[in-house]
């Protein structure tokens, strides 16, 4: 038997490498600040309000 078969570090390539998402903190800040940008540049910015996941699952 393969004692700790599923234990060993899976290797993987550059292009095979998976996705790091970003948590929803961090999106709301990336998007923020993509917002500031465009704004700061002169391009028409809506003021969005995008409800954290918290305060969607509260309603």
């Amino acid at each position: 038997m393969d004692a700790g078969a599923g234990d060993r570090q899976i290797e993987y390539s550059s292009e095979e490498k998976p996705i790091q998402l970003c948590t929803e903190d961090e999106k709301r800040q990336r998007i923020q600040a993509l917002l500031d940008f465009a704004a700061r540049e002169g391009f028409p910015v809506e003021k969005l309000d995008i409800p954290s996941r918290e305060e969607r699952n509260a309603r």
